[in-house]
């Protein structure tokens, strides 16, 4: 088995843990070595799991040169900040996808690298998914769907076909997205909004329908 580390020890990071145990798509299997998280003191024990920093891992890596790395963190900013640093050091070419063996993906569908999907989310025929996405349990992401990289699609959402989904945008749990729209980069779709036009780069939208709330751009959405 190939040794995975995970970036992020929280709740994600565990259920990643199990998402592994449980087993994944394709030939090569991972068994976890290690948490990747800078808010804890190297050497904590995570579910018996223990942590180190950034630092620790480069030099690991150059000394056991068939480890790979996973991004657990569902807030899309920290996706995209995660994936950067691991760029800055030269590991971003470790990311793998994990796809819940429980997961249904079409042979047509595509998944970039450095992507989770869990149990029971379905990726349809032609959809694409970029990299470094998280697509949570029983999300389905229909036909012709595009989603770019860094996004988080929590679950129990659908996503239309022929839909567009762009950069480092959050669709809460629930959400229905109606066929054939758009939505741009740095967006947060709201628990069980129910989108049924368009939604601009940079907006908040909830409700059903789905209506802007505000601006993102520079907002506190999430908690750090």
């Amino acid at each position: 088995m190939r040794s995975l580390y995970i970036y992020g020890a929280g709740n994600l990071g565990r259920e990643v843990v199990e998402l592994v145990e449980d087993g994944t798509q394709g030939a090569e299997q991972y068994t976890v070595k290690g948490f990747i998280d800078d808010s804890y003191p190297s050497g904590t024990l995570i579910s018996g799991i223990e942590t180190m920093n950034l630092t620790e891992l480069s030099s690991e890596f150059s000394e056991l040169g068939n480890c790979a790395l996973a991004i657990a963190l569902g807030n899309p900013a920290e996706r995209e900040r995660a994936y950067g640093k691991l760029a800055s050091v030269n590991l971003v070419n470790k990311l793998v996808s994990l796809v819940s063996r429980r997961a249904t993906l079409s042979n047509q569908a595509f998944v970039g690298s450095g992507t989770l999907i869990f149990p029971h989310a379905t990726i349809g025929t032609k959809a694409m998914v970029g990299d470094n996405v998280l697509i949570y349990f029983d999300s389905l992401i229909s036909h012709d769907v595009d989603i770019l990289s860094h996004c988080s699609i929590l679950s129990k959402v659908v996503v239309g076909g022929g839909s567009k989904i762009a950069e480092s945008s959050f669709v809460g749990m629930g959400a229905l997205v109606r066929e054939r729209l758009s939505i741009g980069k740095n967006c947060v779709i709201g628990m069980g909004s129910v989108v049924t036009q368009s939604v601009g780069e940079g907006t908040v939208v909830f409700g059903n329908p789905a209506r802007r709330v505000e601006s993102y751009q520079g907002k506190g959405i999430f908690k750090s």
